[in-house]
């Protein structure tokens, strides 16, 4: 649905500098045939309608995807409406405030989203139904009404002059119309039927209710509503002398009736601005060939610069795509620790030094050097760079290679890759840049079972970012492409353990002493707000710390685990780790309610013992990760078992 409501956001935005057009154009035109009008009014309900459109450069639109796809998705959401200035001024409120957070699980753009979504599908709702029920209800006011001739019937409910209905269209009189008023009214409502008026005016009600959020939509319906009473009045009053002119006027003055509200039926003979009516009848004459001419042209050129879409660059499935960090930039450390989520496991693996010339390179070694040597000097350069991907989809194949002459076989690696760059201050480590951004990597496998690359995909980013991302991984079987394009798009998915693993390995690095540290971050977090502050104002007042506590992943759960089982963890201090420790095992969480960080702690112990034995260690293994980093903690202290014992 989010997706939906995206697509309608640009569409109306695109719309909206034709409405703007067409609002300027009807001032200079002001002499012009309303029945052009009428039609420019057409095409900016094909524009709204239509959910493409061709490129051009002659158009005047800035951008039609003013929020791409990706903002679902990114780590500093963005607009790209084509103005710089309203770009500058948007996108740091933007990032600042619904960027997404690894520490937590649910996206802030996506929450905004979906309920903008939900607001837009209840808005559109509610108007459809107030469109219906007052149909009904004005049919039901008709009941009695008397045939008068052929589709033209009268009654007294009828407060003036109206068309209703779509397939039979029917004219209502009300009862107290002079004869000279009538011959007026019917020419006029009888117009409206041969314009096809009361089919123009229920689509443009239901356009209505789709972008109902638009106010310049809502302007656009109510001059369209008008122009149609003029382009009727003019069809009418044609060959009319002034004489007649006057009568048809004084009928229009008879039958006017205020209106306050906005409908989609019926075309009644008395609404929309009579005075400017009367005023338009009177001084009606028959516009000069060359306004028409005018007219017409400016029609053209309407649809030309405004029916299409400003080019964008041409999208390169074959070479690399150039991708900027924007797609998905963060301020984050990283690592290079590899994850291959083949079917369904998930495993992982690091490699701090670079292999010999002539070893044989496994895929991930593989999909690993590539992806450092793609991104090398693309970064503002630390000191240590590592990456992290998560393989999505495989798809093995083959080419003819002239050079080798015979057929090679080929595989394509779709992967979410995390690219990261390192400084160390002798105490800690800071990231110096990095992206995360899904790639398609190409391999030629040759006699050796060696993996020679020939080409390294990334989507554009902006607004091409989602559409580039469904064409290049809808390449894949369709039993495998769903999952992959939704992997590909949900970034929040894998970013917090990658960004983890890209920690391990830079501290591994550096030989970092992570226990001092994370105890560091811990005395930050405690050193304020006050003395009698709740726990959870420590841990509110110190989001940085907190983050970077998640980042340092295991290696803070084995600070939290040793401090807690050391005991005497009952104050402040157990509290915060409490609330650490719960955001890094996630779903082994303890539903539990404790006084003290330590009461809380002593219970999961507890609990992750007699899991390990109604479950067994393979199954917690699998199913609590967490759990047995805790029990292979316990083992080495007591010396009872070996870290092996425990590897997973």
């Amino acid at each position: 649905m989010e997706t939906v409501f995206i697509k309608i956001l640009n569409m109306s935005i695109a719309a909206g500098w034709m409405i703007l057009a067409v609002i300027l154009l009807r001032s200079l035109l002001k002499r012009a045939p309303k029945a052009l009008r009428c039609f420019l009014w057409l095409l900016v309900g094909i524009r709204l309608v239509i959910p493409f459109s061709w490129e051009s450069v002659w158009s005047l639109i800035p951008s039609s995807d003013v929020v791409g796809n990706d903002i679902l998705y990114s780590e500093t959401p963005a607009i790209h409406s084509g103005i710089d200035l309203l770009d500058q001024a948007v996108n740091p409120v933007l990032s600042g405030s619904l960027a997404p957070d690894t520490f937590q699980s649910v996206n802030p753009m996506q929450v905004a989203a979906g309920l903008a979504s939900m607001v837009w599908v209840f808005g559109t709702a509610v108007l459809l139904l107030y469109s219906a029920v007052s149909y009904l209800r004005l049919r039901r006011r008709l009941f009695d009404a008397v045939r008068l001739r052929d589709n033209i019937w009268q009654s007294e409910k009828a407060a003036s002059p109206f068309v209703l209905g779509l397939f039979r269209p029917r004219i209502y009189l009300p009862y107290h119309l002079s004869e000279p008023a009538i011959s007026h009214v019917i020419a006029h409502e009888q117009a409206h039927i041969q314009r096809h008026d009361h089919w123009i005016k229920p689509i443009a009600f239901l356009i209505l209710t789709v972008y109902w959020f638009h106010p310049l939509v809502w302007l656009a319906y109510i001059l369209l509503c008008r122009d149609i009473e003029l382009a009727c009045d003019e069809r009418v009053i044609k060959d009319m002398d002034l004489e007649n002119k006057k009568e048809y006027s004084e009928a229009l003055l008879s039958c006017s009736v205020p209106r306050h509200t906005i409908a989609a039926c019926p075309l009644a003979f008395g609404e929309a601005g009579v005075r400017l009516r009367i005023k338009n009848v009177l001084n009606h004459k028959k516009p000069a060939f060359w306004l028409i001419l005018a007219a017409l042209l400016s029609c053209v050129v309407l649809s030309v610069c405004f029916l299409t879409n400003p080019p964008g660059p041409e999208p390169d499935f074959g070479e690399n795509a150039s991708a900027s960090a924007t797609a998905y930039e963060f301020q984050t450390p990283s690592g290079m620790d590899t994850v291959h989520e083949a079917p369904g496991n998930t495993g992982q693996k690091a490699e701090p030094e670079a292999p010999e010339d002539n070893a044989l390179l496994t895929l991930d070694e593989s999909i690993s050097a590539a992806i450092l040597e793609h991104n090398k000097g693309s970064h503002q350069g630390g000191d240590f760079a590592c990456e992290s991907h998560v393989t999505l989809a495989e798809q093995p194949g083959e080419r003819y290679s002239e050079e080798a002459g015979a057929a090679v076989e080929t595989l394509q690696v779709y992967a979410m890759v995390l690219y990261m760059e390192f400084q160390y201050d002798g105490n800690s480590i800071s990231d110096t840049g990095g992206s995360h951004i899904p790639c398609v990597l190409s391999f030629d496998l040759d006699e050796h079972g060696n993996y020679h690359l020939t080409n390294y995909w990334e989507p554009r980013d902006g607004s091409y970012y989602g559409p580039d991302i469904k064409k290049r991984f809808g390449q894949l079987p369709p039993e495998t492409a769903a999952a992959a394009i939704a992997g590909a798009m949900d970034t929040q998915k894998y970013i917090l353990p990658q960004i983890q693993q890209c920690y391990a390995q830079a501290s591994d690095y550096w030989q970092m002493d992570t226990d001092a540290f994370i105890g560091q971050l811990f005395g930050t977090i405690l050193s304020s707000p006050a003395a009698d502050a709740s726990p959870a104002a420590y841990i509110d007042g110190h989001p940085l710390e907190v983050r970077e506590l998640t980042y340092y992943g295991d290696d803070t759960l084995r600070y939290i685990f040793l401090e807690f089982l050391a005991g005497g963890q009952t104050g402040l201090k157990g509290h915060v780790m409490r609330y650490v420790m719960d955001g890094l095992i996630g779903n082994e969480v303890l539903d539990l309610e404790a006084a003290t960080g330590q009461e809380y702690f002593d219970a999961w112990k507890s609990s992750v013992q007699l899991r390990l034995e109604e479950e067994g260690m393979e199954a917690l293994k699998e199913k609590a990760p967490k759990a047995c980093l805790l029990l292979q903690m316990l083992g080495e202290l007591s010396g009872e078992l070996s870290s092996e014992t425990f590897s997973y």
